[in-house]
């Protein structure tokens, strides 16, 4: 985005029509190999929404809480502006930013000046106590999410036209969450190493 030197919103605009897609896309499914960029990508992103606009409501989810700490919670914090890292530790009335490489978010979670909150949960806790009352504005699952938090995530982004990230791995295509993104997709466009199609 930087190199094109172009604001998210018109980046955004550009990637769909280079990927032929003739309107915004709601649902993103990356898949690749280990230690491919997935995770990095989704991180940028998903921190890029929060500093973006005010009151935005974010959600990660990993396999289990240990994952989210190592990865997830870990990439989010390389990502995050120096600036505002420069803030761990402090707090006020809205903005809670602690992070420890040990321990990842306080919470597991923070929200930043401009009200923008990012929280992270793992699939083995309950779906129905995390995602029951709140809505999001973007929403991104890493490796073997299951179709109920998925389910559940598509609703929760529903009332704010969000948008879910999936990145996973597809080491057999016999996986779940393969086979619930074989009935639900309905174009897929492949890009090749550096964007190349």
């Amino acid at each position: 985005r930087t190199q094109c030197g172009l604001e998210w919103d018109a980046f955004q605009a550009a990637m769909c029509k280079a990927c032929g897609f003739d309107r915004p896309v709601d649902e993103i499914l990356i898949l690749g190999a280990n230690r491919s960029g997935k995770t990095d990508w989704a991180s940028k992103l998903m921190v890029n929404e929060a500093l973006r606009a005010d009151d935005r409501r974010l959600i990660i989810g990993a396999q289990t809480r240990e994952t989210s700490k190592r990865t997830q919670q870990d990439r989010v914090w390389h990502y995050l502006p120096t600036d505002t890292k420069a803030k761990n530790g402090t707090r006020d009335n809205i903005f809670y930013l602690n992070y420890k490489m040990q321990t990842g978010f306080t919470f597991n979670k923070f929200t930043l000046e401009n009200r923008s909150n990012v929280a992270f949960t793992s699939y083995e806790q309950n779906v129905d106590a995390i995602m029951e009352g709140p809505a999001f504005h973007k929403g991104w699952f890493d490796e073997g999410f299951p179709k109920e938090w998925l389910e559940a995530l598509r609703f929760r982004l529903a009332s704010t036209r969000g948008q879910l990230i999936g990145t996973f791995t597809p080491v057999s295509m016999s996986h779940a969450t393969s086979k619930l993104t074989d009935e639900n997709l309905f174009n897929i466009h492949t890009m090749g190493f550096r964007g190349e199609a």
